[in-house]
């Protein structure tokens, strides 16, 4: 009995010493600004507010810089994983394990703010309505509508049906992009959305253009045309970062070679020599590859572009991809990110002649997007 009890001390004490040890290197070990895997900048002990630590406010934040900095956070991380597969789980992190080496976000109907998307749907009509002019809405619907057949036994996913049908009714069928069964279609020939990122592919990219070239009444080039190259075959996105499955195999992503030249290219009014940045090849975050990532506002001038027309997406990062193929259809093409566009869309707008406006957003983004107010400013 008395060994017993020695023996339930030392592991006691030796606990204690542990956790001890880990809250220290956590919070006065060397601080990790960034984390490359999760493409984010991280939590610190530096961004304590004191005045909120002393009234008693600064939990949260201390409780972030603690997951944040956890010694071997990653490797910690992907031994959960394993575990959860051993026991059967096939959501982690908010991420379904799905067949064939899919992820997929996991997006409920609770996590669709309803307000929000139809408010968001509202102040993309009433735009029309004050341009005068139609505006074509595509709103990408979500990896796990177009792969069902991939998920796992039992997952639950959002119902797209009537989130599609409020969207025609409210912005107007002419209007209204929908791209679900064209998209389904391609999925049975190509991979249309990465496996591992949240994104759709160049082949779901050029579905997606092939629709929107016969919704304006315009031709549209075949793929061979782009000489798609490959440029990475290590590429993990998004949702591999979420779940960190050791199984995980890495996507392979191509640009198209074949835009045309003379381009000119501003990113937020900095000249930009190419829309590609080939430096974020060897990042994690390879996607942004396609003009570098986001920005306020694109401008790509094409001086031997068609008629000078001019195209304005307002979009999310499905666009980036989707734009390449666009260029040599237009002199201009307009980009706007209004998560980062500050000015007045509407002075913009009112300036810009023989003009086709595409709304592109990914559906969850879409319902959860809080910047469509400036739509109207």
């Amino acid at each position: 009995m008395q060994k017993q009890k020695i023996v339930t001390i030392f592991f006691s004490i030796g606990i204690m010493g542990l956790l001890s040890i880990t809250g220290l290197v956590t919070f006065f070990g060397p601080q990790k600004t960034f984390s490359e895997n999760e493409n984010r900048y991280l939590s610190k002990v530096s961004d304590i507010n004191w005045r909120d630590l002393q009234s008693g406010k600064a939990q949260s934040t201390l409780t972030q810089i603690a997951d944040d900095q956890f010694p071997y956070h990653d490797f910690w991380m992907q031994t959960s994983t394993e575990i959860r597969k051993i026991m059967g789980k096939q959501d982690i992190g908010g991420v379904y394990l799905g067949k064939d080496h899919y992820y997929f976000e996991k997006i409920l109907d609770s996590d669709f703010d309803k307000n929000r998307y139809y408010n968001n749907l509202r102040l993309v009509a009433a735009m029309q309505e004050k341009l005068g002019e139609p505006i074509i809405t595509m709103l990408v619907p979500s990896p796990a509508t177009i792969y069902k057949d991939k998920l796992p036994k039992y997952a639950i996913e959002y119902d797209s049906s009537q989130k599609y049908k409020q969207g025609k009714e409210i912005v107007g069928k002419e209007n209204w992009l929908d791209i679900r069964t064209l998209l389904e279609r391609e999925a049975k020939q190509q991979q249309v959305y990465f496996r591992t990122d949240h994104h759709w592919t160049m082949s779901g990219a050029f579905a997606a253009y092939k629709a929107f070239m016969e919704q304006v009444k315009e031709s549209s080039k075949p793929l061979d045309y782009f000489d798609l190259q490959e440029k990475s075959n290590t590429f993990f996105g998004t949702l591999y970062s979420k779940a960190l499955d050791k199984d995980a195999i890495p996507d392979t992503l191509f640009i198209p070679e074949n835009i045309p030249s003379d381009l000119q290219i501003t990113c937020d009014e900095e000249k930009h020599e190419s829309i590609y940045d080939m430096e974020k090849l060897n990042t994690k975050d390879k996607y942004a590859v396609f003009f570098g990532g986001n920005h306020g506002i694109t401008q790509i001038i094409n001086p031997n572009g068609n008629q000078d027309k001019t195209l304005v997406i307002i979009k999310d990062s499905f666009a980036n991809c989707f734009t390449p193929m666009l260029i040599e259809h237009y002199q201009k093409i307009i980009m706007l990110d209004l998560r980062y566009y500050n000015d007045s869309v509407s002075n913009l707008l009112s300036t810009e002649k023989n003009k086709t406006i595409l709304v592109l957003f990914e559906i969850s983004n879409f319902a959860k997007e809080t910047n469509l107010h400036k739509l109207m400013s």
